[in-house]
């Protein structure tokens, strides 16, 4: 499992640093769950929810919530998995298409910064 407190930190002019967690929770409400089970993925390739939890060591019902968050917001496709012995509920497949989940992100971070950029410039460089 990925150790969320190896990955590089950003240190803010505060003197305040924020890990990649900081900054997906920030942009997409994202907790450090959701990124435990994002990163697996990415790193799977594709997986399912039981082999999820198994390799995360959470339960079905967490890294189901995570899933659903994440599909939601597009960062993880499903497949449908076609098992004709098995009944019940329908089993899935979990993919991160990795290029469009870094394209939609950079481009959150850089539409943010312009709007922060604008605001600050019009709040600070107008005549009162």
């Amino acid at each position: 499992m990925v150790d969320l407190s190896s990955l590089p930190r950003c240190r803010l002019p505060s003197g305040k640093e924020v890990s990649i967690v900081d900054v997906l929770r920030f942009f997409y409400d994202f907790n450090e769950t959701d990124v435990l089970v994002l990163l697996k993925i990415f790193s799977s390739g594709s997986i399912t929810l039981e082999e999820l939890a198994k390799e995360t060591h959470m339960s079905k019902a967490s890294v189901s919530r995570s899933i659903s968050k994440l599909h939601s917001l597009g960062f993880v496709s499903r497949e449908k998995i076609i098992d004709k012995v098995s009944k019940g509920r329908p089993r899935y497949i979990y993919k991160v298409d990795r290029e469009g989940a870094l394209k939609r992100i950079l481009e959150n971070v850089e539409m943010c910064s312009n709007v922060a950029k604008s605001v600050f410039e019009k709040i600070l460089l107008s005549k009162q």
